[in-house]
């Protein structure tokens, strides 16, 4: 703000306080070409019943920093501890502690509103965020060295609940290098608005010759507007049906005899017990680009054999073992917020295939045992089973285990959702990460201490262990060339080269990936295997 008058901030008061985020501390200094601004906002609490009484003058209620724990003396009464160290019924939205400059003084939102909402400190972000029944997350407080702010719709809700109001005071200081003459205005001349929701003061000062200093004369404007909870507010209950007011989403669930898609709620209760019965199992479509949010967020998400998991909040059972598409029943979509619904519904297809064999033989055969056909399912089944055997045989793992930061590596190996080149790099670097990478070279180096190769030593054991490697080193040699001409540098004429020399040049990338995971799975699986049947391996 650089006008001496305020017009800026005073022709726009009805959009202060109404952003998404609203700032609720504030402290900044600024030089500016012909003097210096000072920039003051804090906020206060006052029961909705003296609302009017303050609404009738522009200046501020109380400075919050005042507001805090403390005993209260009196010269004819016991002294009393008080919350807010005030007799009124004042508190504040953030609070300050200071240090004696020892250390900077800190400022900080109440507790009770962090509590009330749940929220956690992201310190490097500069944030505060609430998590949901959903396990989504959201930024509830943002802040800063010089600045707090709140978002809105928290912070009504919470004055709301305490059946207050909050009034936002603001101070603006403007000083300047000029005398009042300068800037066309006068000591005498002072003006006041007073409204129901806001008010506001501007008056002007000039310095005298024994306290000037950089500036010749200020600008003052003081005034404080008022922040509402919602009117008539009541606490939704996400396990109440009547008064969360949930939202569903219709579905493509088959197609009808004019070859219109036919949709249906997700809402099983509208609909009638016939149609509930026809199609509540019903398997509805969707294209596999749908798994890629969540292959995104492995922290969040994790996709394993026919189901997808949100931690902490929901599992959905899912048909992946399809290559190109993906099938929900509608009872399951059902289960989903509408947010998440919408998502779903935005790659919905009509039926392009029936249940895959093992979705089927598990639901409607009770075959806990039977096995998908996906290649990257089998990898991760088969890797992992081999994995546990072989450690507890040997006494070390061949694969060292990822690191808690790259685990999404292994979680993100898959059959491509498309021909995408990036998907394609990056399922070669997760499979580098999770195998190439992951190669106990330390180990293997003590048993081939001639053999300088990772891979290398990786078969001879296997050889030596199990009389035959089973493709495994094969497999690794391959994706350690496409990572190492095509993924780690840019590509040039090797990297098409590679493909005739890889053999794969007539395959698409879905191909290339499924080809080497069904190999891999395959490998492990035998590998597994033998080591069940002899204790000893071979």
């Amino acid at each position: 703000m650089t006008d001496y008058h305020f017009k800026d901030f005073t022709n726009s008061i009805n959009q202060f306080g109404n952003e998404e985020f609203i700032t609720v501390h504030k402290y900044l200094k600024a030089d500016l070409l012909e003097g210096s601004l000072r920039e003051v906002i804090s906020a206060v609490l006052i029961p909705n019943s003296e609302v009017k009484k303050e609404a009738k003058k522009a200046q501020w209620i109380c400075n919050p920093i005042g507001l805090k724990p403390g005993v209260i003396r009196y010269a004819d009464a016991p002294d009393k501890y008080k919350r807010w160290g005030i007799e009124g019924r004042l508190e504040p939205i953030v609070y300050q502690q200071f240090f004696n400059k020892l250390i900077p003084e800190q400022y900080r939102v109440v507790e009770e509103f962090i509590l009330l909402f749940n929220l956690y400190e992201d310190k490097n972000a500069g944030r505060y965020k609430g998590v949901d029944i959903q396990s989504d997350t959201t930024v509830v407080i943002k802040f800063s060295e010089n600045e707090i702010s709140i978002r809105k719709h928290e912070l009504r809700k919470f004055l709301s609940l305490k059946k207050m109001t909050l009034f936002l005071q603001f101070e603006y200081f403007f000083f300047s290098v000029h005398d009042l003459a300068h800037h066309g205005v006068t000591r005498q001349q002072y003006s006041e608005v007073i409204t129901p929701d806001y008010q506001w003061m501007i008056n002007y000062q000039q310095a005298t010759f024994a306290s000037e200093t950089s500036w010749r004369s200020n600008a003052r404007l003081q005034g404080k507007k008022a922040l509402y909870g919602y009117a008539n507010y009541q606490e939704p209950d996400v396990f109440d049906r009547a008064r969360s007011k949930r939202k569903y989403v219709d579905f493509i669930v088959n197609v009808q005899e004019d070859g219109e898609p036919k949709e249906l709620s997700s809402d099983l209760e509208k609909l009638s017990e016939v149609m509930q019965k026809r199609f509540a199992y019903s398997p509805v479509f969707f294209k596999s680009e749908v798994l890629e949010k969540y292959y995104k967020n492995p922290e969040l998400y994790s996709i394993e054999d026919g189901v997808i998991i949100k931690k902490g909040s929901w599992t959905l059972e899912i048909d992946n073992d399809h290559a190109g598409h993906v099938a929900v029943y509608l009872t399951d979509l059902a289960k989903l917020n509408y947010e998440e619904q919408c998502y779903w519904r935005s790659y919905n297809i009509i039926p392009v295939d029936s249940l895959s064999e093992v979705k089927f033989r598990r639901d409607f055969l009770v075959d806990r045992h039977a096995e998908p056909s996906a290649s990257d399912l089998l990898f991760r089944k088969y890797f992992q089973e081999f994995s546990v055997k072989f450690f507890k045989r040997y006494g070390y793992d061949l694969f060292l285990p990822l690191r808690a930061g790259d685990e999404y590596f292994f979680k993100n190996i898959r059959r491509p959702l498309n021909e995408d080149s990036h998907e394609f790099d990056q399922i070669i670097i997760c499979l580098s990460k999770s195998l190439n990478d992951s190669i106990n070279v330390n180990e293997l180096k003590k048993q081939f201490v001639d053999e300088p190769y990772a891979i290398n030593q990786l078969q001879k054991f296997l050889e030596r262990e199990f009389g035959k490697d089973y493709d495994v080193p094969l497999i690794l040699r391959a994706i350690q060339e496409f990572r190492s001409k095509g993924v780690a540098h840019r590509k040039g004429s090797d990297y098409q080269k590679l493909f005739k020399k890889l053999n794969v040049a007539d395959k698409t990338k879905l191909a290339i990936i499924d080809g080497y995971l069904a190999k891999l799975a395959i490998g492990f699986r035998t590998l597994a295997q033998v080591l069940s049947d002899s204790p000893a391996g071979r």
